[in-house]
């Protein structure tokens, strides 16, 4: 058996906001530890301060950026 996808029945709306449901047609299982799980964490933590970095450094720019155009 395949997996099932339904639209919503919804009038006056972009074919990209129409909500889509899923439906699995197999029994799922998830096998995981909890060291898992705080690697997972932990990898999510370094991603976050790259990413909270790289925003701070683009919104310097941008404040420079503002500068240079309001001369």
């Amino acid at each position: 058996m395949a997996d099932t996808y339904t639209k919503d029945d919804v009038t006056d709306t972009h074919d990209k906001d129409i909500p889509i449901t899923k439906a699995w047609t197999e029994n799922k299982s998830e096998r995981f530890t909890i060291r898992d799980l705080e690697s997972k964490i932990a990898h999510l933590d370094k991603q976050i301060e790259i990413s909270t970095k790289q925003k701070t450094d683009y919104q310097a720019k941008i404040a420079e950026a503002e500068k240079v155009l309001a001369e």
